[in-house]
């Protein structure tokens, strides 16, 4: 079983359990070591014991992160936080649809980077929620990484960096390049309020058998003044544009990918 982290760094000789909640309170870096962490329970990240607030900088990878409850074994990502993953798979063994990763931030401060490579999520997704209805701050990269739905189709959105109120994104950038989404019941990639002077790049991505009741991909709440927003070069599960992408982003695809064969 893992214990709370107070050391930099946590090198997985043999698979390991996470039975407890584990607080995660100085910045490490996980090494798997080819082997697997299954979780019950959430792992935190930027909080201490006493559940006081401790900003860390966390690097992950090297194979397979198990949620085994619906109800918990994510990892949650507290305030002012960033993460690195790279070259992980994080998949869910339980039939209750949660979320691999969660951050949660409640306060514009920090960094709140974080940063996907070369990593696949089976039966699972992501999600930026913000403690008090709002995002602040964010800088996403998810590069080359895979979505799918195996069990049944994913009935989230892949990405969601949304929350039901306030700001879902802050003066910060996201991009979303060369990953692959299948079998989703539905969007493949939510945003909520994009304010101002932010930046949305979704480029080279292939969204197959995926999207909501009514054929769309991709949606935001808002758009704010002087954000750029670029959707060029993706597969929309062949589907017409004006179906696959919500009017809301203000752009199309202008040089959308026609067909996988």
């Amino acid at each position: 079983m893992l214990n709370d982290a107070s050391t930099s760094a946590k090198v997985l000789a043999a698979d390991a359990e996470i039975t407890e909640d584990m607080n995660v309170y100085t910045d490490s870096t996980f090494d798997l070591g080819g082997n697997t962490i299954t979780s019950s329970q959430t792992m935190a990240l930027g909080r201490t014991n006493d559940y006081a607030s401790a900003p860390v900088e966390i690097e992950m990878g090297n194979d397979t992160y198990v949620v085994s409850d619906g109800n918990s074994g994510r990892i949650r990502f507290e305030d002012s936080c960033s993460g690195t993953f790279r070259d992980m798979t994080f998949a869910s063994d339980t039939g209750s649809l949660r979320e691999a990763i969660q951050v949660y931030a409640e306060s514009e401060d920090g960094v709140n980077t974080y940063v996907f490579e070369n990593c696949t999520f089976e039966n699972t997704y992501v999600s930026f929620e913000g403690a008090s209805g709002g995002c602040y701050n964010y800088n996403v990269r998810f590069v080359n990484c895979t979505f799918k739905g195996t069990f049944e189709n994913l009935g989230h959105n892949a990405i969601a960096v949304q929350s039901g109120s306030g700001t879902a994104l802050s003066g910060g950038t996201i991009v979303i390049t060369n990953n692959i989404i299948t079998n989703g019941a539905d969007r493949a990639i939510r945003f909520g309020v994009l304010s101002d002077n932010s930046s949305v790049t979704v480029n080279g991505n292939k969204m197959i058998n995926t999207g909501d009741a009514e054929g769309q991909l991709i949606k935001a709440n808002s758009v704010g003044t002087g954000t750029t927003v670029n959707l060029d070069g993706n597969y929309w599960s062949g589907r017409d544009l004006s179906k696959a992408i919500d009017v809301s982003l203000g752009v199309t695809d202008n040089s959308p990918i026609a067909s996988l064969s």
